[in-house]
């Protein structure tokens, strides 16, 4: 069989995590078993989407030295952890509550952006509305400007040139909804609730050290919490579509809840 070089075909000490599946299959079951110092010869297929184009769907073999075998070892869970987790008064029992308390809020939040993207898709199932292009095209570079934005938070570059039509199925639902719910705010006098405004914000200001502090700051200026009584709107707009449809409930789990299989994986 022919040798085939190529980028990263060799590496010294690299780690891996049995189990984890970062490898190619095959790879990672070749190794149970091996001791320090031993050496084994693993021949392996690369899966046929591999993503370079050259050694998709292609045999290769690897020839492997173990230097080193390590387990994780758990921390003990006492005071002294909590701790480290920015627990200083209450122990274990402390950080406990503090963790059913986030996961709860983050569950409450996830059940809420599912309850909201299925009452948008309703409302633009049952309306059918046509949208100025002008708009979408407004709302296409606005989307672009930020995503190029986001990119240069996170280290990467800005200089990639990003098609506007990659943007417009987005920008056309946005718009799409932005009418269909200023229709439905004004047909149904439907105006924003004060005391939901309040509550949200003293959600946002859960997570932080000092609550007060940001409650204030949201208050100290319209400006500031303009952004949450728009989002309370759309809570109180999507109340409206639910009062109007047949909603059924369906048990889940925190994992399914938190972590839905994607539309591939569900149809599979």
């Amino acid at each position: 069989m022919p040798v085939l070089a190529f980028d990263g075909g060799s590496a010294d000490a690299v780690p891996l995590v049995l189990g984890s599946g970062s490898m190619i299959e095959g790879f990672e079951s070749g190794l149970i078993g091996a001791k320090v110092g031993e050496q084994r010869k693993l021949e392996v297929a690369f899966p046929d989407d591999y993503r370079v184009e050259k050694l998709a769907g292609k045999p290769a073999t690897f020839e492997v030295e173990l230097s080193k075998v390590a387990e994780p070892l758990l921390p003990e869970i006492d005071d002294e952890f909590a701790k480290a987790f920015g627990v200083s008064e209450g122990g274990v029992d402390a950080l406990q509550k503090e963790i059913r308390a986030n996961m709860e809020r983050e569950l409450a939040e996830k059940i809420r952006d599912q309850l909201k993207q299925q009452a948008m898709d309703a409302l633009l199932e049952v309306n059918s509305v046509q949208v100025p292009k002008a708009l979408v095209r407004q709302e296409a570079e606005a989307l672009r400007q930020q995503t190029k934005s986001n990119m240069e938070q996170s280290g990467q570059s800005s200089k990639v040139e990003l098609p506007l039509d990659l943007f417009e199925a987005q920008a056309e639902r946005r718009v799409s909804l932005g009418l269909i719910i200023g229709e439905v705010i004004k047909r149904n006098n439907i105006e924003v609730d004060n005391d939901r405004v309040r509550k949200r914000v003293e959600q946002l200001a859960e997570s932080y050290e000092k609550p007060q502090e940001v409650i204030d700051y949201y208050y100290s200026d319209k400006k500031y919490l303009a952004p949450v009584e728009n989002v309370v709107l759309e809570d109180q707009v999507v109340d409206w579509v639910l009062d109007q449809a047949r909603v059924e409930d369906a048990a889940s789990s925190f994992e399914e809840v938190m972590n839905p299989p994607s539309q591939e994986a569900s149809e599979k």
